[in-house]
């Protein structure tokens, strides 16, 4: 009867254990880099500066060219389809701009911008890193990553000139 009560207990724990998996995520701003119509949101912690130029610190696998398409009405257009890839490291400006909205007219239940505004902004070269850990709640269908998780550590990082 020892024995049995033993195997249970061994086996409840064996599987409690293996069903609270963990995992360590850094969190970081991103960085948007555009090539041949694909965006990428690269971690400023895998970006290094060159001049006024972030450069990622690794090459990335892009679509250089795409496969040719019909369309219904006999229009040739390209899909989505990757034909050639290669790797390559992207660059993008640290300062870029982007559309505000200054003025709202409300017209009904509607609010609609009226007029915009450009806004210059800048990446951070100086930021603060975050890293956590973070358990898998509930089953293996409907579960996720627990948020916010345990802090492990908070540094400051500062983006390295490329060499």
């Amino acid at each position: 009867m020892k024995f049995l009560i033993a195997l249970v207990l061994i086996t409840t724990s064996i599987t409690a254990s293996a069903a609270r998996k963990s995992r360590v995520t850094t969190e970081a701003p991103t960085a948007q880099f555009y090539f041949n119509k694909q965006i990428k949101f690269i971690p400023l912690t895998q970006v290094c500066i060159n001049g006024d130029e972030l450069q990622t610190t690794e090459a990335h696998n892009l679509c250089v060219e795409y496969k040719p398409r019909r369309n219904n009405d006999r229009r040739t257009g390209t899909s989505l389809n990757c034909k050639v890839s290669q790797k390559l490291v992207m660059n993008t400006s640290i300062e870029y701009k982007r559309r505000k909205c200054v003025k709202y007219n409300r017209s009904g239940g509607d609010k609609r911008c009226s007029r915009y505004e450009d806004v210059t902004y800048s990446y951070p070269t100086t930021f603060t890193k975050t890293v956590r850990k973070q358990w898998w709640v509930g089953n293996r269908k409907t579960g996720n990553w627990g948020w916010p998780g345990r802090v492990l550590n908070k540094s400051t990082y500062t983006i390295p000139a490329c060499y």
